[in-house]
C-alpha cells in the first residue's frame, strides 16, 4: 500500500504545552505535484485509524502525493506521551486545532514547510477531526488549506437535536468497558460489542494495538500489580470531548464564513445515512449549507453509523476520492450515491 509509513512526534513547547505525534505516509505511486492530505480522526480513537481507509483511497485517487494522520494529543500514543501534562492540561475543544497548527508550524522538527507544498493542501476529518479543520483555518499565521472533507462533521447550532445527540454519547462514554486482562481478550470482547462488532477486522485490530495502553496499575509491586490494558483515551477523557462546549460557536462562524465566502476552499460533506445519534436533522442541515453554497457537494455513505470511517472504510474511500476528483475538477455528480 505504501511506499513508507514513518511515525513523527513534535515538540512545540513552550508554544504549546503537549507533544504532537502524526504518522506521515507516502503511497506507492506517489505524485510529485500531488494533494498533501491531512487527517484529524474522531473523538475515542487515534492516528492508525485511517489506515485501512488510506489504503483502499490510494487504489482509488491517484493525486496524493503524501498523507499526514496527526492524533489528537490525549488520544493513542499522544496520551501516554503526554500523561503528565495532560494533568494540568485539561480537555477544550481547542486543543485539537491548536494541536494541528503547532505541527505543521514545527518545520525545524519534521522538515516540512506546509505553506509551500509542491500541490494543494487538503483537510479531511471525521466528527470531532472535521469540527477542528474549519477551527484551524483561524489560528494565525493561516495554513493555505485548499479544500475540507468533514466525515460527519459535529458542525452546526445549538438545537434540542443536538442536546439530544449529546446525552447519547455522554452515556457510551460513561458505560463503556475500559480495561482488559490482555489485548487480546479486549480484540475477543469488542469483535462481539455492540459499538465495535461492525467495523471492519482490520480497524478493530488497529484500535486494540493503539487505542490501548498498558494499564497504569501494571507499575504496582506484586501482589498488587496488574498485567492488563485500558483505554489510552480513558472514559473521563472522551467525556470531556464530548462535554467541551467552548469551541463549537467558533466552529459554525468559522464554517459558515467559509461557506459564504465565494473565494473560499470548497467543502465535502462526507455523511453516513444511518443515523443512530438522532443527528440525522444535522445531516440534513449541512447538506442544505452545500446546496446554498454552490461549491463542493455532499455523499452520502449507506452503510455504516457514525463510524463509518472504522466500518465501511471502501465506501469512505471511494467517498473520498470522488470528493477529492471534483476538487481536481473532473465534472462528477455533487451528490454521489454509495
Amino acid at each position: 500500500m505504501a511506499t513508507s509509513i514513518r511515525s513523527v512526534v513534535v515538540d512545540p513547547r513552550p508554544t504549546f504545552p503537549l507533544r504532537v505525534c502524526a504518522i506521515h505516509i507516502v503511497p506507492q505511486g506517489s505524485h510529485p505535484s500531488g494533494s498533501t492530505l491531512l487527517f484529524l480522526h474522531a473523538t475515542g480513537v487515534h492516528k492508525e485509524t485511517w489506515l485501512p481507509l488510506i489504503e483502499r483511497l490510494a487504489e482509488r485517487y491517484s493525486g496524493i502525493r503524501d498523507i499526514w494522520s496527526i492524533e489528537c494529543p490525549n488520544h493513542g500514543e499522544s496520551a501516554v506521551l503526554n500523561e503528565q501534562e495532560l494533568e494540568s492540561n485539561p480537555y477544550t475543544g481547542w486543543m485539537y486545532p491548536r494541536a494541528v497548527h503547532a505541527f505543521l508550524s514545527a518545520k525545524e522538527q519534521h522538515g516540512v514547510d506546509f505553506r509551500a507544498l509542491p500541490g494543494p493542501l487538503i483537510g479531511v476529518g471525521h466528527s470531532m477531526g472535521g469540527t477542528s479543520l474549519p477551527l484551524l483555518q483561524t489560528l494565525q499565521p493561516t495554513f493555505p488549506v485548499r479544500a475540507l472533507v468533514l466525515l460527519d462533521g459535529t458542525i452546526s447550532p445549538e438545537t434540542p437535536d443536538k442536546a439530544r445527540m449529546l446525552k447519547i454519547l455522554a452515556f457510551a462514554s460513561w458505560t463503556k468497558t475500559d480495561t482488559w486482562a490482555s489485548r487480546k481478550a479486549a480484540l475477543k470482547e469488542l469483535s462481539k460489542s455492540p459499538g465495535f462488532r461492525s467495523w471492519h477486522p482490520k480497524s478493530l485490530e488497529l484500535f486494540v494495538t493503539h487505542a490501548l495502553r498498558t494499564h497504569p496499575a501494571d507499575a504496582f509491586p506484586e501482589p498488587h500489580r496488574f498485567r492488563g490494558v485500558t483505554l489510552a483515551c480513558s472514559r473521563v477523557m472522551e467525556a470531556s470531548c464530548h462535554r467541551a462546549q467552548d469551541h463549537h460557536p467558533a466552529a459554525l462562524a468559522a464554517l459558515r464564513s467559509i461557506l459564504d465566502d465565494p473565494t473560499g476552499p470548497p467543502v465535502y460533506f462526507v455523511v453516513g445515512r444511518t443515523d443512530e445519534f438522532n443527528a440525522g436533522p444535522l445531516k440534513q442541515m449541512q447538506a442544505q449549507w452545500s446546496k446554498e453554497c454552490g461549491r463542493g457537494g455532499v455523499y452520502w455513505v449507506e452503510k455504516g453509523t457514525h463510524m463509518f470511517p472504522q466500518q465501511e472504510p471502501e465506501l469512505a474511500a471511494q467517498a473520498i476520492a470522488e470528493a477529492l476528483t471534483h476538487f481536481d475538477g473532473v465534472k462528477l455528480p455533487a451528490r454521489a450515491r454509495l
